[in-house]
């Protein structure tokens, strides 16, 4: 009777459609505990696909889900150079273009912050 409730049941992980419409994929690991994809997805096909490759991982026992994460946490976050250009290229005030000083005052105050940032972490 259960089988009839849910046709759409998979044999390895889960997906749920959320209010977004997009979807979110997860799985129960070989350790007993649940992993969920670090993003959501616009078709179900990418979310089917997520937890193919996790399970052919677990199946190759080549599975390392932490350093999965932080790959794919890398890949999604810029950094604070790459979204300062990015802010600066498409700043407008009041729908116009930035004046040629203020945008000379943004990218030295940019720069000089980025620097900063890139020596701190190199002595910490």
């Amino acid at each position: 009777m259960a089988r009839e409730l849910e046709p759409n049941r998979r044999g390895f992980g889960r997906i749920e459609k959320r209010d977004s419409g997009r979807y979110r994929a997860a799985y129960t690991g070989p350790d007993g505990r649940l992993y969920r994809a670090p993003m959501t997805f616009d078709a179900r096909d990418d979310a089917v696909a997520w937890l193919s490759a996790r399970r052919a991982e677990i199946q190759m026992e080549v599975w390392a889900p932490a350093a999965a994460a932080r790959a794919a946490f890398r890949r999604e976050v810029p950094t604070l150079r790459e979204y300062g250009d990015n802010w600066l290229a498409n700043r407008k005030t009041r729908g116009r273009e930035l004046r040629p000083t203020t945008r000379q005052q943004y990218r030295m105050i940019l720069d000089t912050t980025s620097t900063r940032l890139s020596a701190t972490s190199h002595s910490t």
